[in-house]
This record gives structure tokens, C-alpha cells and sequence, in this order.
């Protein structure tokens, strides 16, 4: 959580996450399942995203292209 990442693999939806490629403070890459924080939220693959949120093996995501709103 608080990193930033690209959709690399499909487009994330509520229910129908995606693969984010992200690297940690270590420079290593991973590779993690993400939706949007947004209920009616929808992010297409190549996208800058912020982890915002992690349950249940899921992570969730803010559209990183612009001005962050946690509100």
C-alpha cells in the first residue's frame, strides 16, 4: 500500500480485478491482483495506478494519471 504501479495485464472493475506490475523500495517487481477503490470504478490496462488498500488477497487502487482524491 502507498506505492505505485501499471495495469499490465486486462482493465480493473469492481469484482473484476487486474494485474498490476509494481516495484517495491528494493527495486524488485511484483505482480498483484487489483480493482478499483471506486465502487463504479473502471481502469484500463497501461494505467498508473497508487495502491491504496489491501483485503482479502485484493488489492485496490486509485487512477494515478491525475490529482489523487481519497474523499
Amino acid at each position: 500500500v502507498g506505492l505505485r504501479g501499471t495495469v499490465a495485464i486486462g482493465t480493473a472493475s469492481r469484482g473484476n480485478p487486474a494485474r498490476v506490475t509494481l516495484h517495491d523500495r528494493y527495486g524488485q517487481m511484483h505482480n498483484v491482483m487489483a480493482e478499483p477503490h471506486e465502487d463504479n470504478g473502471v481502469i484500463e490496462q497501461g494505467t498508473e495506478v497508487l495502491l491504496v488498500r489491501h483485503e482479502n488477497g485484493i488489492f485496490f487502487v486509485l487512477d494515478g494519471r491525475g490529482p489523487i482524491r481519497l474523499d
